[in-house]
């Protein structure tokens, strides 16, 4: 098994980390949202701050799993030469 420079703790980490955060954005939008209907404007203004901030986290969180994704695809070599 060859060895890898992002081990596989870490992209799981990313994955699980983008998956939370996905869920979370989308929550806090729709209480957002709900708040703004139930006409508390600085609750839900509040709350879309939120929002964007957990979803600038998301997006970096992308940007470093295919970055790991990445790193990890560069570093393959090719092993049929050692099974000869």
């Amino acid at each position: 098994m060859p060895h890898r420079p992002i081990s596989q703790r870490v992209l799981f980490r990313l994955i699980a980390a983008g998956v939370v955060l996905l869920i979370s954005t989308l929550v806090a939008l729709g209480l957002a949202e709900l708040l703004a209907a139930l006409n508390d404007q600085l609750g839900a203004k509040a709350v879309k701050y939120v929002a964007l901030g957990c979803g600038v986290l998301f997006v970096i969180d992308l940007i470093c799993l295919v970055l790991a994704q990445a790193v990890n695809s560069l570093d393959e070599s090719d092993d049929s030469s050692d099974a000869n």
